[in-house]
């Protein structure tokens, strides 16, 4: 007994046919996608091996940095000390030598005179000056013995 094959029968032969490429395919892709995956591994670990490598290299280079910022803080100090140097050298001083014991009188001693010497010396860059004093006070009232 034979039976006839009418155009169902094809279709669901011809439906089956293209599954089986469909499924083809998807196994095509599905390796091509794993390929894909191991080769962006194989990426990622070399990645990641050179950034450990840069890691340790930026590292490097901060300590580096931090020591070298610590020496440039040691050279800028030590330069404006050498500028403050150079000022000081450049201003003029002035000091006062007092010569001999003040002679002072009495608190109550009304018309006596204080008297002081004293040397003024002036000096600097090049510069040199020698000055010599004599003050004299007079105490002509009894309200200024008063002052503190």
């Amino acid at each position: 007994m034979s039976i006839a094959k009418d155009w169902a029968d094809w279709g669901t032969w011809l439906f089956t046919f293209f599954l089986v490429v469909v499924g083809g395919l998807q196994v095509a892709l599905l390796c091509w996608t794993l390929r894909v995956i191991r080769r962006q591994a194989k990426e990622m670990l070399r990645q990641r091996i050179l950034m450990r490598k840069q890691w340790r290299e930026m590292s490097a280079q901060t300590e580096s940095l931090k020591e070298y910022v610590e020496e440039t803080k040691k050279i800028a100090k030590s330069t404006a000390d050498n500028v403050q140097i150079i000022i000081n050298k450049e201003r003029a001083r002035i000091r006062v030598e007092v010569l001999d014991d003040p002679k002072l009188v009495p608190h109550d001693a009304v018309g006596q005179i204080n008297e002081l010497a004293y040397k003024i010396f002036c000096d600097g860059s090049g510069i040199y000056h020698e000055i010599l004093g004599r003050s004299e006070g007079y105490c002509l009232e009894e309200s200024f013995l008063a002052l503190p």
